[in-house]
């Protein structure tokens, strides 16, 4: 009978001990959990790179005395944005502008110069966005060098890729 209840002392202290340690790493942070940290691990390696590919010039304008250039991307809010106005025949120095990415749409405000207006003139209207003049959040999504974007309109400068897009259009100032 002592011996028995001895056992059932020794059980019950086990069993006791073993539910204890079951709670205490129940309420391990997750970094402290190995099925916690395989999982984490998991979803690292298979979650995908988002990667960036459209930059489109949606519509160019002349509007009180400006030149309004508006487009859509993909890129994240923030991403700087250079855009550049040519004569086709290249008469004068390009206008340029930078602008900054707001919810997948851009806008630039361009002055043109005094002598085009009362004239038509035929131009080449380019946007750019070069990973190097980025924050460093957006530097995060895109790739420093420009590792995520991807697109017909990607281009190879050096070790970095940029996303560009132009078009002409014929304004009356």
């Amino acid at each position: 009978m002592k011996r028995t209840l001895l056992w059932i002392v020794i059980l019950s202290t086990i069993f006791t001990a073993l539910s204890s340690a079951v709670l205490w790493a129940e309420t391990l942070p997750p970094c402290c959990k190995k099925e916690t940290a395989k999982e984490e691990s998991k979803s690292r390696s298979t979650r995908k790179t988002q990667m960036y590919s459209q930059l489109e010039i949606t519509a160019v304008e002349f509007k009180e005395g400006k030149i309004v250039v508006k487009g859509v991307t993909d890129l994240p809010n923030s991403s700087r944005l250079l855009v550049s106005i040519f004569e086709e025949d290249q008469k004068s120095a390009p206008l340029s502008r930078s602008c900054e990415v707001t919810e997948g749409t851009f806008v630039a405000f361009l002055t043109p110069p005094q002598e085009w207006q009362g004239n038509t003139q035929f131009l080449t209207v380019k946007v750019v966005f070069d990973p190097h003049t980025q924050i460093p959040a957006v530097n995060r999504a895109t790739g420093n060098n420009g590792e995520n974007l991807q697109s017909e309109k990607a281009v190879t400068q050096g070790k970095s890729t940029l996303l560009v897009t132009q078009g002409v259009v014929t304004l009356e100032f």
